[in-house]
């Protein structure tokens, strides 16, 4: 008898404490849309289970770049989880894939970079059938070689564009109803190119090339001299911007060369040797990229390319609703700003909208842009989840209006995403 009171006793403890845990501290949401993939994949089947810390902000206010949970504003019956983007008192303009906060760019802390970061090419990919090179390349396996005396190039042949294709199936994750790819109308020159060289001679020279818009970044290094990375306008050889480092081409390195959140960044051997910052104030920043590149060459010597990964940045969009709306966003006091992952399948805070129905005696009720009416009575959700139906008979002679409403009262955020625990091929912390 004792020992099944003591079994009763910690069955009821645990589950006390289960609910003060689950009240107080943590709570499990599945990811139901694809808004912010890849970082967080949702489905509404097969969705990655996140953990949300509860009050996480209680003692410190929301980061941004955070991935927070949130009641929507339109419906609170609806919980969203996006990356937060302006704080109060902010402004937030998004212009060629930039976020730019009070006319100057934010850039994405590093964790957060490798987050959203969207692979091209894979170490494993087919090197003949995604780079173009002259038949002095010889392609073994996973690695391409070179040797030459005049400079010759390896160019990725593929356009770099804000194209996503969702993963559909997966060791414990295999979606009911297949999810298309989206974007691709937008070109991406924000790029990350890694690889390992080894040197076979005691001589040598690299070169790598990127293209965004207008502007060409090319780096050189050399076993002789130090090295330098360059800004130029276009084709044209005067040098607009130049940085100068020290270190040599030597026999094996580990190369990463990139250009995220307009920062030209050279790594060697997880070293950061260069930077170059070519950002500008948003009124001066490009509008659009409509071109981009990526090659490296070599010169003077012998060379082996091995594990050779291409990614590109994630690209902002500005606004996707057909009824258009605003590019540049006040956030208010104790009010925020967020956006997905998936910009060309994400509804966030650049396209929330409310519109409002008038009745006669002068009663006005608000609903989700997402539910506009239908039918011959109109049909919508309120913004508190309720299904309404009301007959056109007792609405006002201009009885809709709609208004932009992209911002998230402080008092609705839930709380921090910080884990996905199923499936468990996806486990990680989440950035």
């Amino acid at each position: 008898m004792k020992f099944a009171e003591f079994i009763a006793d910690i069955a009821i403890y645990g589950l006390i404490i289960s609910l003060m845990v689950h009240h107080f501290f943590l709570q499990s949401f599945k990811v139901m849309t694809r808004s912010m993939e890849p970082t967080l994949i949702g489905d509404v089947d097969c969705g990655d289970r996140i953990l949300v810390k509860k009050h996480a902000y209680i003692f410190k206010k929301p980061q941004r770049w955070d991935p927070i949970v949130f009641f929507y504003p339109q419906n609170n019956r609806q919980i969203f989880i996006k990356r937060l983007i302006g704080l109060p008192g902010e402004k937030v303009h998004i212009r060629n894939g930039e976020i730019y906060i009070d006319n100057m760019i934010v850039r994405k802390p590093p964790k957060v970079v490798n987050e959203l970061l969207y692979p091209l090419f894979k170490t494993h990919d087919n090197i003949e059938y995604n780079w173009e090179y002259s038949n002095k390349w010889q392609v073994n396996a996973r690695e391409i070689s070179v040797k030459t005396k005049q400079i010759t190039w390896c160019e990725y042949k593929n356009t770099i564009t804000n194209r996503y294709e969702p993963i559909n199936n997966q060791r414990f994750f295999y979606r009911k109803q297949y999810a298309y790819p989206v974007g691709g109308s937008e070109r991406v020159g924000e790029i990350r190119l890694k690889f390992n060289v080894s040197l076979l001679d005691s001589s040598g020279k690299l070169f790598l090339e990127l293209r965004e818009g207008e502007y060409r970044f090319l780096c050189e290094m050399s076993t002789q001299n130090s090295g330098q990375i360059s800004r130029y306008q276009s084709e044209n050889d005067e040098v607009l911007q130049k940085v100068n480092f020290a270190e040599k081409l030597q026999k094996n390195q580990s190369i990463t060369f990139e250009n995220i959140d307009d920062l030209i960044t050279l790594t060697i051997n997880n070293k950061v040797v260069a930077k170059l910052n070519y950002a500008k104030k948003e009124e001066k920043a490009p509008r659009l990229t409509y071109d981009t590149s990526l090659r490296w060459g070599v010169s003077n010597g012998s060379f082996i390319f091995s594990n050779i990964a291409l990614w590109r940045d994630i690209y902002y969009i500005a606004k996707r609703d057909f009824f258009g709306g605003l590019t540049s966003f006040n956030v208010p006091n104790n009010h925020y700003f967020a956006l997905g992952d998936n910009p060309p399948n994400s509804r966030d805070s650049k396209d929330w909208q409310i519109f409002r129905f008038f009745y006669q005696n002068g009663i006005a009720v608000e609903g989700d842009q997402k539910n506009f009416p239908h039918g011959e009575t109109r049909k919508f959700t309120d913004i508190y989840g309720f299904e309404r139906n009301i007959p056109n008979d007792i609405l006002k002679e201009d009885y809709l209006s709609r208004q932009e409403a992209p911002f998230i009262p402080g008092s609705y955020i839930i709380g921090r995403a910080i884990f996905v625990f199923w499936p468990i091929t996806r486990c990680k912390i989440i950035y």
